[in-house]
């Protein structure tokens, strides 16, 4: 069950990130961009591209599907990251390390140093010279 939500997940994210893709494109941004492909300037009109997309002055629709898409993007992304976990822990393919106790913890012995005898620092490998 959760490898046919996978695939159904990761078929509506892959559309939905080429759709973010094309309307990223065709927003008219600073320089014109994509969007005023074919006109000389931006109060002209429409271009050619925008033009045969049937695009007309859309600025507010176009931020608000680039807003809807990019959220979906988000919500996919996160479904599809928490379904493949569950899908790996059910199947036994995430083995994580036990958390370390009080027990295992307590029975560390580190070395003390003589007494008056100063800290020696850990040898260290001569820097290779250069020819």
């Amino acid at each position: 069950m959760l490898n046919i939500l996978l695939v159904i997940f990761s078929v509506i994210f892959v559309l939905t990130c080429a759709f973010l893709i094309l309307l990223v494109l065709v927003q008219p941004g600073k320089s014109g961009g994509l969007a005023n492909m074919g006109a000389s300037s931006p109060i002209e009109g429409p271009s050619a591209f925008t033009e045969t997309l049937g695009i007309e002055r859309t600025d507010k629709a176009m931020f608000n599907w680039t807003a809807t898409a990019s959220v979906i993007f988000f919500v996919l992304t996160l479904v599809l990251t928490f379904l493949g976990n569950a899908r790996d822990h059910a199947a036994g393919q995430i083995n994580l390390p036990d958390a370390p106790t009080a027990e295992t913890t307590s029975n560390v012995v580190v070395p003390a140093l003589p007494a008056g005898a100063p800290p020696t620092p850990p040898a260290e490998d001569p820097a290779p010279v250069a020819p």
